[in-house]
């Protein structure tokens, strides 16, 4: 009896050595698996969808990878099922492939024109660890309070804790856009919370949010809503290219407590502010060229300010 007390003793001594661990949640469903992005650039709001299924997959050097399609969600599509073929053509026509590795619980990317692999997300790190930041394509780097190496920006953890019972990795390097910056985090199971794949040819310096809504797959969902503003995995496109040239000013932009809102004639008017949803969340009359509204009860985020045909984009911090 002290024999295997002794031996199953040093069995686990040994297993413990061999940084033998309990598996990290899978970023893949058995079926299908869907990340649904929040889209804003300067004057437009969308979604965008990246999604994948097992079926769908490639050999690059001996490794199998699944393929990741990339979807610009319009009202007319978002009601198709990622199992659907009308996504076959998404699929196919992809040069984007991620693969994972449940150890470590680290997604990795590659693309038709890498010949190495970005890792994406990584649940094996710990505070002071530090995760490069790949710059696409020579766009500009988006991000804030990063850390340089060789001229290499690299993300420092800088916390780790869990919620909804998944691992989150939360890092120093904040997403620079208008509005109130987003730090970079991982969490367990979904990956970036930005896009899967942190894709910065979405980004620009003229600023633009990619902000995950919603994770999908079979038999798990959840949803973070953005700023507390949007309670939806969809947004439908809301712009302002196809509206009158603004014959009112905003500002200031971002805005705390005010905002002023200039008028090129005097005239007696009303004046409507939404949320980026088009949910109304003011309505106020006024006479003349100028007057000044409270926002500081409004929540962080993107909102329009419209009078008449004109409609003029402002920031709340």
């Amino acid at each position: 009896m002290k024999m295997k007390k002794l031996l199953l003793f040093l069995a686990m001594v040994l297993l413990s050595a061999s940084g033998f661990a309990q598996p990290y949640r899978s970023y893949f469903g058995s079926e299908y698996t869907k990340w649904s992005i929040f889209s804003e650039v300067i004057d437009a709001a969308s979604s965008i969808e990246y999604a994948l299924r097992p079926d769908a997959t490639i050999m690059i050097d001996d490794v199998t990878y699944y393929k990741l399609a990339i979807i610009y969600m319009w009202p007319d599509t978002w009601s198709k099922n990622v199992n659907d073929s009308y996504f076959d053509e998404y699929f196919l026509a992809s040069n984007h492939y991620l693969r994972e590795d449940q150890t470590t619980g680290r997604l990795y990317l590659r693309t038709s024109s890498d010949t190495e692999e970005v890792i994406v997300s990584d649940m094996s790190l710990k505070v002071g660890d530090s995760i490069r930041l790949w710059d696409y394509d020579g766009w500009p780097m988006p991000f804030v309070r990063v850390v340089y190496d060789d001229d290499i920006p690299y993300a420092v953890v800088d916390s780790v804790y869990y919620a909804d019972g998944l691992k989150h990795i939360h890092t120093s390097a904040m997403f620079d856009a208008p509005g109130p910056d987003v730090n970079l985090e991982f969490i367990e199971g979904i990956g970036s919370n930005l896009t899967p794949i942190l894709n910065y040819d979405f980004y620009s310096t003229e600023g633009m949010y990619c902000v995950i809504l919603c994770y999908e797959n079979e038999t798990y969902w959840q949803h973070y809503p953005f700023l507390g503003l949007i309670d939806t995995c969809f947004m439908e496109v809301v712009g302002i290219n196809d509206i009158k040239q603004a014959e009112i000013k905003v500002y200031p932009s971002p805005a705390e407590k005010y905002i002023y809102v200039d008028s090129d004639s005097w005239n007696k008017s009303e004046i409507i502010i939404t949320n980026i949803l088009g949910q109304v969340v003011k309505d106020i009359s006024f006479e003349g060229t100028r007057t000044s509204i409270d926002v500081a009860d409004l929540k962080s985020g993107i909102y329009f300010v419209k009078s008449g045909d004109s409609v003029v984009k402002f920031v709340k911090l």
